[in-house]
């Protein structure tokens, strides 16, 4: 296959984005093995791509994130962004893009013996202990 890869003009959010994603996988390299594995999965059962009316690549990889938090195997970098706030604003919207420098900075400890997580379990996981209707990722 070719390289696939997102395009985007006058438009920093998407920057916000990435610095947010290689942040978890800079933490736990795991985000990316399950992320690819998630995305393979979906598209071999059809159910990939934005454009297709289907969760897309980004949707697919925070839902990732979301596991791992709720596993215990990553931090929520965000948190830091309600008592430190930093506003990125576009157009009539505003966004608070904070993250928490020292978790990113590896001064997080992980639990040890680390957390496990896989594909399977991500996928047992949103099958049968995901809230649905009640959780938000």
């Amino acid at each position: 296959g070719g390289l696939e890869c997102d395009l985007s003009l006058n438009n920093l959010l998407p920057v916000f984005n990435t610095r947010l994603l290689k942040a978890y996988a800079d933490i736990d390299e795991r985000v990316v093995t399950i992320a690819q594995a998630c995305k393979k999965w979906a598209r071999e059962q059809g159910h990939h791509g934005a454009q297709y009316g289907h969760l897309s690549s980004y949707a697919f990889t925070l839902m990732v994130i979301f596991y791992m938090q709720v596993r215990g195997a990553l931090p929520c970098l965000q948190e830091w962004g309600q008592e430190f706030p930093e506003f990125y604003s576009e157009g009539a919207r505003t966004f608070n893009v904070a993250m928490d420098e020292d978790k990113m900075s590896g001064r997080w400890q992980k639990p040890h013996p680390g957390p496990v997580v896989s594909f399977h379990d991500f996928l047992r996981f949103f099958a049968n202990e995901f809230q649905w209707g009640e959780w938000v990722v």
